[in-house]
């Protein structure tokens, strides 16, 4: 079959063959083994008599994570199931730690490949202040750096094509983490990690590539983003993270421009943006995906109900995603498999290489340059 007769049978694109051509290096395997990955982590970290670290709850009484892009993303999350923060907890995206980052901080160097600038300016700066640094990698530089000075290292697998890829390895030995230093519930989180398990198991034979477009949504809502400007509204601070994932997985898997908010910041500001007079390229261009949470604030739900009748008639379409299971962790990684879904299955409508990320690395190596 030739690449027209994909474009004259649209709902065949998936299948035949446009996943060996456009996915050479396997995104979407990943993605089908979303569940594999955690259940890896079950039982490297979870269930693990061993803890990851001898850090003390006494030890410290302020934590500072440093992370960028999809290792970044374990730390939202972390943060996202803790909630209220029994200690004070700030993710540092960029250069620079706080300025009272001092012995009582415990920091938290979170990178994949263990080689991104940002973490390893941020974990030397940590250091010379005397905080308590934990590393979590899968190598490079970071991992150098705890073996010559002896830092504590969680060694995460390191086989994934890209740090997104590996957001599952890198979150549980995190959540590992704050089970030991007393800050995530130890049986509560072994109970939500069983439940993340069997969720994502069964919700994968929903969304999987061998399962047709009519009855696969994610084919269908990436059937819809092709060629739309997709802007992300989350319900709350607690699925703010998961917006952001739509967003990053959008750009770096589909290469597609996306935006995300979050209720009820975008009640103060976004709004006003659907009054623009020249609306055409609204109705054409745009949609929405709000994510809910069974959770949410009643004045939320009243905010998300207004706020869509406003700009339902205004924008290509709507859709509003609810997550599968209880527990807060199966809500957040239920979101997150559908995004995933999505921006690889739109990857491959797009006709692009959902692993390439060419003007990353080309900065990298630009940046590299500059001492």
């Amino acid at each position: 079959m030739e690449e027209s007769d994909f474009e004259k049978e649209p709902n065949r694109g998936f299948i035949e063959g446009f996943s060996r051509k456009y996915d050479p290096k396997g995104m979407l395997s990943w993605v089908e083994d979303w569940p594999g990955i955690i259940i890896r982590g079950q039982d490297e970290f979870i269930l693990n008599e061993e803890p990851v670290t001898d850090v003390k709850p006494d030890d410290f009484d302020k934590i500072v994570m440093s992370g960028m892009g999809g290792s970044a993303m374990a730390c939202s999350i972390v943060c996202s199931l803790i909630g209220k923060k029994r200690k004070p907890i700030k993710i540092v995206k960029g250069y620079g730690i706080p300025a009272w980052v001092d012995e009582k901080t415990l920091f938290i160097a979170v990178s994949y490949s263990g080689n991104t600038e940002e973490v390893i300016w941020n974990t030397t700066q940590a250091f010379n202040k005397g905080a308590k640094i934990i590393i979590v990698t899968s190598g490079g530089g970071l991992k150098d750096i705890a073996e010559k000075v002896g830092l504590q290292l969680i060694k995460v697998y390191g086989q994934c094509p890209t740090p997104r890829a590996a957001l599952g390895y890198i979150l549980m030995p995190l959540v590992r983490l704050f089970m030991d230093i007393d800050i995530l519930d130890k049986t509560e989180t072994v109970e939500s990690v069983t439940e993340v398990i069997k969720t994502i198991i069964r919700e994968r034979k929903k969304y999987t590539f061998f399962l047709d477009e009519e009855k696969n949504f994610a084919k269908k809502l990436a059937r819809e983003l092709k060629n739309s400007f997709p802007i992300i509204w989350a319900e709350s601070d607690f699925t703010k993270p998961i917006a952001m994932r739509w967003q990053q997985q959008l750009n770096e898997n589909s290469k597609t421009l996306a935006h995300y908010g979050n209720f009820p910041e975008v009640n103060h500001n976004e709004i006003l943006a659907f009054q623009f007079k020249q609306r055409e390229w609204l109705v054409k261009d745009v949609l929405m995906l709000v994510l809910r949470d069974p959770e949410e604030h009643p004045r939320i739900t009243l905010r998300i109900d207004f706020t869509t009748d406003i700009i339902r008639p205004m924008i290509r379409g709507l859709y509003q995603i609810k997550p599968k299971g209880k527990s807060k962790l199966c809500r957040i990684l239920s979101h997150i498999q559908i995004a995933d879904y999505v921006s690889v299955y739109l990857a491959l409508l797009n006709k692009t290489d959902p692993s390439n990320q060419n003007h990353i690395d080309e900065l990298k190596k630009k940046i590299h340059l500059i001492k």
